[in-house]
């Protein structure tokens, strides 16, 4: 049986954690490092005497919980810095000042940063498997992506107000969108072109507004990256690429979507270009919800 460690965490916070053979997981609440009582119970039919421990508690808003392999604590050994290895103090050690440092450190971040760490303590050839796995209990991040004009006019000041008075990050995709939102609220609109765009249009800036980009185009390319599932280092350096990125930070995605025809740009009795954005559209939601697990709503307007 190799070392492990389990966690099952309950809606209302009752948690069990199982750890065999690696270290003491660490549980911070409030910037401090709590340690909570371990039952330890002996494997039958285990002719080495093999022992689990077992935690149960209780976790609250805020909690996180720190599980590493002994890759971790052990880095660095034989260095006259760490003797005898990192050890658990410190990593503990670590995990507080980054807490102090960034109170909303995500769980990703902190265990990059510990990974990282211990691979700098071991010199940069790991002697050992460093894993990291980080739970943290906070407000779902909600993230709202509009596109394409409302299908009567009565409703562009419903899509500005909705993006103005958002409970979390806005992003516009698509330039009549933008206009719409800039013109309702009063706002200018700045084409942003330091950021690197590759082959889609650049970005824009609108006070309030957390990113701008074009629509369909664009759209398209982050159906493309979801579909390939990159990671959030290897993530392209353009408006798609951050598109993806907010979304991959956030757990809970509104989908705002018009069903106004383009007349300028089409003849309104063949409307391709809406059913290519709600096809598009359809096809984020659906991986956002079958492939990364985020809670999605859509909403046609």
């Amino acid at each position: 049986m190799p070392p492990s460690s389990l966690a099952s965490i309950d809606n209302d916070g009752e948690t069990t954690i199982v750890e065999f053979d690696n270290p003491s997981f660490l549980l911070f609440r409030e910037k401090i490092n709590i340690k909570p009582q371990k039952e330890k119970v002996l494997l039958p039919n285990s002719p080495e005497h093999r022992i689990i421990r077992i935690s149960k508690l209780k976790l609250f808003k805020g909690d996180r919980i720190i599980l590493f392999s002994d890759g971790v604590n052990q880095s660095g050994i034989g260095r006259n810095e760490y003797p005898f290895g990192w050890d658990n103090d410190g990593v503990e050690e670590f995990v507080q000042g980054q807490i102090d440092v960034h109170p909303d450190i995500s769980a990703h971040d902190l265990a990059k940063c510990i990974v990282r760490q211990a691979i700098k303590n071991d010199r940069f050839i790991p002697k050992d498997d460093i894993s990291c796995a980080v739970i943290y209990l906070r407000d779902p991040r909600r993230l709202l992506i509009c596109s394409g004009p409302p299908f009567n006019n009565e409703k562009d000041e419903f899509l500005a107000s909705t993006v103005d008075n958002y409970p979390g990050k806005t992003i516009i995709c698509g330039g009549t969108t933008s206009q719409i939102i800039a013109r309702e609220l009063h706002r200018q609109i700045q084409i942003d072109l330091d950021i690197p765009i590759g082959d889609l249009p650049p970005s824009a800036k609108i006070k309030g507004v957390n990113l701008v980009t074009e629509g369909i185009l664009t759209l398209g390319a982050v159906a493309e990256i979801l579909e390939n599932n990159p990671s959030l280092d290897s993530l392209p350096d353009n408006p798609a690429g951050n598109i993806v990125k907010r979304i991959r930070e956030s757990d809970m995605i509104d989908l705002m979507v018009g069903t106004r025809i383009n007349e300028a740009h089409q003849d309104p009795s063949l409307p391709v270009e809406l059913e290519i954005r709600r096809n598009v559209i359809k096809k984020i939601a659906f991986l956002l919800e079958d492939k990364y697990l985020k809670k999605v709503r859509l909403q046609f307007i």
